[in-house]
């Protein structure tokens, strides 16, 4: 597995030499990519979820494997796994998904 750079990761809006705007993507004083144009701090947003984004997907992979070794019916996983997804995203949301609360 290659190693990415430890999180947080943050957004910082600042004008470039040509007078344009540009997002930097940071940890700490590491510049981890820069972006220039229009959807800068959408797509900077994006990116900087990134190490986020990668922790939630491997705790989701552990809870799954654990679920595989005791029910080894796939079918019975996908109720627990949609609201365990719902949980670690929205965790201030103890009582419905994200759009219904």
């Amino acid at each position: 597995m290659s190693k990415h750079t430890p999180a947080p990761w943050r957004v910082r809006r600042e004008t470039h030499a040509l007078g344009g705007l540009k997002a930097s993507i940071k940890a700490g004083r590491k510049t981890v990519a820069e972006m220039y144009g229009f959807n800068e701090t959408a797509d900077a947003r994006l990116i900087a979820a990134a190490p986020d984004m990668h922790a939630l997907l491997l705790q989701i992979h552990t809870e799954l494997s654990l679920a595989a070794k005791t029910d080894p019916d796939p079918e019975n996983w996908e109720g627990y796994t949609l609201h365990r997804i719902e949980q670690l995203l929205w965790p201030e949301n103890t009582g419905g998904n994200h759009e219904t609360g």
